[in-house]
């Protein structure tokens, strides 16, 4: 059979950059990420989740997109859940200030304010759909081993507005 080969199509000195989109960096992840789990609360908030979310990255050795879209990890992705239409639209203002708390956390520029948090929770609203599927209202890693009704204290670090942030790992 005869190898065919195909008449040679200069590419548009356009190309790619006006014909598709580029893809969502890390940053980008990281400020969706911070818009759905962090996007009412404060900027100390918002800052600590963007620590935690980079700190958990950097332990791992995997990226952002990676961390953030693990199953069941920050439930802002699960498939269920309905704080994804948040992303339907964004004010710039508050774009703004999680893509700069993203920024702040990924290049280390200010201090944290989770210390060292390796994960969080808002313990009001987990424990309210944990309790709704018959489940101990926090998830094991967030319970005091004597007793599974509460937050191990001694693993909190900080506790802002709505968010208590744990030393887990």
């Amino acid at each position: 059979m005869a190898r065919f080969d195909p008449p040679a199509v200069p590419k548009p000195a356009f190309w790619p950059e006006l014909v598709l989109p580029r893809p969502p960096d890390d940053a980008a992840w990281l400020a969706l990420t911070i818009r759905m789990e962090a996007g009412a609360e404060r900027w100390e908030g918002k800052l600590a989740v963007a620590y935690v979310i980079v700190g958990r990255a950097r332990r791992t050795k995997a990226s952002i997109v990676d961390t953030v879209l693990k199953a069941w990890q920050f439930s802002a992705w699960n498939t269920e859940e309905p704080t994804r239409k948040l992303l339907d639209t964004i004010p710039p203002e508050l774009w703004a200030e999680c893509y700069f708390a993203g920024l702040a956390a990924l290049g280390g520029f200010l201090p944290d304010p989770s210390r060292g948090a390796s994960h969080y929770l808002n313990p009001v609203a987990t424990a309210k759909a944990r309790r709704a599927k018959g489940w101990s209202p926090y998830p094991d890693w967030a319970t005091d081993p004597a007793d599974k009704e509460r937050l191990d204290e001694r693993r909190i670090t900080a506790w802002i507005d709505n968010h208590v942030f744990m030393a887990v790992d």
